[in-house]
C-alpha cells in the first residue's frame, strides 16, 4: 500500500473549515480572490509562499504546513515535537558518555557576577534535572548551566552544558553522514544483483546484471548469503559472514561472473 501524500490543497480546505471560516471570508481578508483560493483547494493552482504567508497568519497555522515543508500544524505542535526531540538526543548523549566512561552526575547553574570570584555553585536541582527547567528567565540571562562529571579515572570536572549539547548536536550529524555514506555504498545491491549458494564451497552464482566498475573485492566484502535459492534478500535478513575455508572460490566466482557480465 503506497503511502498517503498530503496536498496543500486538502491541507487549506481543513484549515479554512478548523478556522471556522469560508472560502468568501478568507478571500475578503487576505486579499486574494476566492476563485484563486478554490484553484489551490482543488489542486488547479499551487500553493505560493506568498499565498501561505498570509492565509497562516489568518489561520493560525504556520506557514511551513501550508507548503507541505513539514506536517506540524501549529507552532505549539512544532515546538512540541522539538522539545522532545531535544529530551531525546540529549539522553542518547548521556547514554554515550556512560558507555565510554563518564558519568554525568548533576547539573547546576552559575551566576555570571560571580564566576570570576569563587564560582559560587546555586544547585544542584532535584533529581540532577535541567537547571533550565527551573531558573527564571531573568535569572536564566545571567547565569550559565555546568554539568559535573567523573571521568573514568575517577576525576571530577564541572563542564558547560552547552558542551554537552552541542555534542549531542554534532554526534547526530555524525551519524546522519555516516548512515548517508552507507547508505550510498549498500542500497545498490538491491536493484543490481541476486546471490545464492546452493551448499558449503559451491560457486555463488549472479542473477541480474552487475555493474562492471564494482571491483571484486567491494563485492566480496558486501556479500550476502542465503541458504535458500533465488532468494533476494531484504532489510531484516541477517549477514553472514564467508567462511575462509572457501574464501578463494567465492573470490574466482565473483571475478568470473563480472567478466561474463561486463
Amino acid at each position: 500500500m503506497e503511502k498517503y501524500q498530503p496536498n496543500s490543497g486538502e491541507r487549506l480546505k481543513q484549515c479554512i473549515m478548523d478556522a471556522n471560516m469560508t472560502q468568501a471570508e478568507l478571500a475578503s481578508a487576505s486579499g486574494f480572490t476566492q476563485q484563486y483560493i478554490s484553484n489551490i483547494v482543488v489542486g488547479k493552482k499551487p500553493m505560493t509562499v506568498k499565498a501561505a504567508s498570509v492565509f497562516s497568519k489568518l489561520l493560525d497555522v504556520r506557514q511551513e504546513y501550508l507548503l507541505l515543508e513539514d506536517d506540524y500544524k501549529t507552532q505549539r505542535e512544532f515546538w512540541e515535537k522539538r522539545h522532545s526531540l531535544f529530551e531525546k538526543r540529549d539522553d542518547i548523549a548521556m547514554q554515550l558518555l556512560n558507555l565510554c566512561g563518564y558519568e554525568p552526575v548533576c547539573d547546576f547553574i552559575e551566576n555570571w557576577e560571580e564566576l570570576g570570584l569563587d564560582k559560587q555553585i546555586y544547585g544542584p536541582f532535584p533529581d540532577g534535572d535541567n537547571a533550565g527547567k527551573h531558573v527564571p528567565l531573568e535569572l536564566d540571562r545571567q547565569t550559565r548551566h555546568s554539568t559535573e562529571i567523573i571521568a573514568p579515572n575517577g576525576k571530577r570536572f564541572y563542564c558547560d552544558t552547552e558542551d554537552i549539547e552541542i555534542l549531542s548536536y554534532e554526534l547526530i550529524e555524525y551519524i546522519y553522514f555516516r548512515m548517508g555514506q552507507l547508505e550510498s555504498k549498500y542500497a545498490w545491491r538491491y536493484d543490481s544483483g541476486r546471490i545464492r549458494r546452493k551448499s558449503p564451497g559451491s560457486e555463488i552464482n549472479f542473477y541480474k546484471q552487475v555493474n562492471a566498475n564494482k571491483n571484486a573485492d567491494f563485492l566480496y566484502n558486501s556479500i550476502w548469503v542465503t541458504h535458500e535459492e533465488d532468494y533476494f534478500p531484504d532489510i531484516s535478513t541477517p549477514v553472514v559472514n564467508i567462511s575462509p575455508s572457501y574464501e578463494e572460490d567465492c573470490v574466482e566466482a565473483i571475478l568470473k561472473a563480472l567478466k561474463r557480465d561486463a
